[in-house]
């Protein structure tokens, strides 16, 4: 076995760079997507506060879409790791183990907020008048894209290290049951969900409003899954409803 060989297999094993790998997606997805989407609605938003203070719809200037560069993106990505850097050199003197996974839990809690906020934003920009009906169709994919991102990470976060010690330890309770355990194949006997199980069973959750063919066992799952669900009826039945009615 070469060296190139044996330092991949040590880093498919390490669960602290998977987290590290977690923490680097969830920065990009709040660098160039998110912030994105909550700067473009607080600029809808000053409409919506400019026409209730008496300015007419007529006199209000034209919607124009945001353009950002992606250096100004990459600059947000490069910010958003040296603040998890610092945070983590603070974890790292006042805790002794799971540092990596506390600074993921951290700030994917952080990324929801920031979610939230965003549908909520975007729920009160609808009823501004000089918007187009395709920048809401398209705000409505993204969030509904970064929704799946940050919820995928949530599953993943909870469920993938019960699975891996469930196949130790039959008593290890698991959040989540994937059609492969229920089945008496001998080539998934054992298998365990990787990151893109948990991405299909965020897509599930935000198109269906149900986890399709995953069942839920534990009561954090089942939590998550609701709060997402909220999230996607909001975003599909709400805001794309009167997307396609101003068309």
């Amino acid at each position: 076995m070469n060296l190139s060989h044996h330092i991949r297999l040590k880093l498919i094993k390490n669960t602290e760079f998977h987290y590290l790998l977690a923490i680097c997606y969830l920065a990009v997805v709040n660098a160039f997507f998110l912030n994105d989407i909550n700067a473009l609605n607080t600029f809808q938003i000053g409409y919506l506060i400019m026409v209730s203070g008496g300015v007419p719809t007529s006199q209000l200037p034209p919607y124009t879409p945001l353009s950002i560069s992606f250096s100004f993106h990459f600059l947000q990505f490069i910010l958003y790791l040296s603040i998890l850097a610092v945070l983590y050199v603070f974890l790292y003197f006042i805790l002794k183990k799971n540092r990596m996974r506390i600074l993921l839990i951290l700030f994917n809690s952080w990324l929801t907020l920031n979610l939230i906020y965003a549908v909520v934003l975007m729920f009160y920009s609808l009823w501004n008048p000089n918007v187009p009906a395709i920048a809401f169709l398209r705000d409505a994919f993204l969030i509904l894209a970064v929704t799946i991102a940050i919820f995928s990470a949530w599953y993943w976060l909870i469920d993938s290290y019960r699975q891996e010690m469930h196949l130790k330890d039959p008593y290890v309770r698991r959040h989540f049951i994937f059609p492969h355990h229920s089945g008496n194949d001998p080539a998934w006997e054992d298998w365990s969900p990787s990151f893109p199980d948990y991405i299909y069973l965020a897509f599930g959750v935000s198109t269906s409003f149900s986890p399709s063919d995953v069942v839920l066992f534990s009561w954090t799952g089942k939590t998550i899954v609701v709060i997402q669900v909220i999230l996607s009826m909001v975003i599909i039945l709400m805001i794309f409803s009167r997307a396609i009615s101003i068309i």
